[in-house]
């Protein structure tokens, strides 16, 4: 115990920042694992998806929950990670002769730990704020069974998924037959545009599923998404390495190299994951 209390706080707080690394590269697995399957093609309309996004939404203070164990870490982790961006003298690059540019892997890895984590960080944040807040799925008890309901584009495959999927859709034009229905307070708060509809069904993991394709259907968002998902999963693979280092878990040269084939294949994987979510849903569903 005299030994911790002994220990730099700045050494401390560096391996806390490790761990909390740790965690959010095993988030990110089962994230991109499971968005994988959302694509209806590759399972049957999303089932396991939808299973798995019902169960979370059964956990007892899920809000609470999700602060605590995911938000609290990416909070800590960025915080402290900016620090380091702003501390770290990336030497990767040329140069004009006065500062060293040392051309090297490592080197190049370092520079790019930081390089992704600054978009990252940015495109985190409307991540959560547009799948959270502004396109979360509304609420509303109808005969006592909850509806959920979202807004999203039309296309030539969307009407047979959501009769699969026992939805019903809501056009533009047809939101005001609604008007002394109990749907209509939902709907109402909806500026339907050109080609948008509202769909509702019968659990929230359909809503987020059919949300999920709405996005992946938008080659802007396709874009967007693929190079985070590149991005994260460089910064998880090469986070995972140093953490593996920074505890002493791997320590001679020949351990190292072996770890980092390890966690170069550990990379393909769930960048194969979180591609086959974004365009097996754009090209196939």
């Amino acid at each position: 115990m005299e030994n911790i209390k002994k220990l730099p706080a700045n050494f401390i707080i560096k391996r806390i920042q490790s761990l909390t690394g740790l965690f959010l590269t095993l988030f990110l697995f089962e994230h991109l694992l499971t968005n994988s399957m959302a694509s209806a093609w590759i399972e049957n309309d999303g089932n396991y998806f939808v299973k798995v996004v019902n169960n979370l939404q059964s956990i007892p203070f899920l809000h609470l929950v999700e602060v605590v164990l995911i938000g609290v870490p990416i909070l800590f982790h960025a915080f402290l990670g900016g620090s380091y961006i702003f501390e770290a003298k990336c030497n990767s690059k040329k140069t004009n002769g006065k500062y060293p540019s040392l051309n090297y892997k490592r080197n190049k890895a370092f520079s790019w730990q930081r390089y992704t984590a600054i978009f990252i960080g940015i495109f985190l944040i409307f991540h959560v704020a547009e799948m959270r807040f502004i396109n979360y799925p509304k609420t509303l008890k109808i005969k006592n069974e909850k509806k959920y309901f979202v807004k999203i584009k039309n296309d030539f495959n969307l009407k047979a998924l959501v009769n699969r999927l026992n939805g019903k859709i809501y056009l533009k034009k047809d939101v005001l037959n609604f008007k002394n229905s109990p749907e209509y307070k939902i709907l109402k708060r909806y500026n339907l545009k050109d080609k948008q509809i509202i769909v509702s069904t019968n659990s929230f993991g359909k809503a987020t599923l059919l949300n999920v394709r709405d996005d992946f259907k938008k080659p802007i968002m396709v874009f967007l998404y693929s190079f985070f998902v590149i991005f994260s999963c460089f910064h998880a693979a090469n986070g995972f390495w140093t953490f593996l280092i920074t505890w002493g878990i791997i320590i001679s040269y020949k351990s190292q190299m072996s770890a980092l084939k390890g966690a170069l294949l550990f990379m393909l994987i769930i960048l194969s994951f979180g591609m086959l979510s974004i365009w097996g849903t754009y090209l196939f569903s």
